[in-house]
């Protein structure tokens, strides 16, 4: 594999990110200044766009001879979250919503972060990869903001079940396959803080990272449903 690695505090690095914070913020603002109608069909859009976008990837690789059962599928963690984000955008699925809550913003965002693009020449590579991380990252946070969606008390558990079982399903895949599909079976080649050690330590330390970003979203919710609750009794009284 030939990777694109975008170092962190370059000029390239600011530009990356200063385009996703800028699109972000705006899809953000403009989806709160549209009709509540214009709301849902805009989030819809996108939830569309989304599983488009992961089923023309799979085609542009066929037609490109460039398709492998090793390397292809949708597989990865950020294509597992962009399936789930399409399917929540599209459906309104509450628990497609929850899962891609909890750890659909924390893969992409830290793929906008360090950036590392499987790349062989096509530009069309390195746009997707940065469209469709960065919608995963958005249709949540539009689901939240916009249409005012909140995780159900135990997402937080259903969504590390799902979680486990994703991981679980993938690494029998990818014995199967011979493939490392979320980088279960050996370390990707890029330099990365949560890679460093022994194959095996570095799964643990991508464990830890995704479930504490899970818990503090989680909590930052439960802390909101009880002020507005006291606030409530407050009321009442």
């Amino acid at each position: 594999m030939t990777y694109i690695y975008i170092i962190p505090f370059t000029s390239a690095w600011y530009i990356t990110i200063g385009i996703f914070a800028g699109s972000l913020l705006s899809l953000l603002v403009l989806c709160a200044l549209v009709p509540k109608l214009w709301k849902r069909r805009m989030v819809s859009f996108l939830g569309y766009f989304l599983i488009f976008d992961l089923l023309f990837y799979l085609g542009y690789m066929h037609y490109h001879n460039t398709f492998s059962l090793q390397t292809s599928l949708p597989l990865t963690f950020c294509a597992v979250m962009q399936l789930c984000a399409g399917i929540a955008a599209v459906f309104r699925n509450k628990t497609a919503y929850e899962i891609c809550l909890f750890f659909g913003i924390t893969g992409p965002m830290q793929a906008f972060l360090t950036p590392a693009v499987v790349y062989s020449g096509e530009e069309y590579i390195l746009v997707d990869f940065f469209v469709a991380h960065g919608l995963t990252v958005a249709i949540p946070l539009l689901m939240t903001f916009c249409l005012g969606f909140t995780p159900r008390k135990g997402a937080i558990f259903r969504a590390l079940v799902f979680m486990q079982m994703a991981v679980g399903s993938v690494y029998f895949a990818n014995t199967f396959l011979e493939a490392n599909y979320m980088y279960l079976m050996e370390r990707p080649a890029v330099a990365h803080p949560l890679n460093s050690g022994p194959h095996g330590y570095n799964v643990v330390l991508w464990h830890l990272y995704f479930y504490l970003i899970a818990y503090a979203i989680n909590a930052a919710f439960v802390l909101k449903r009880k002020i507005g609750e006291k606030t409530t009794d407050n009321i009442l009284r």
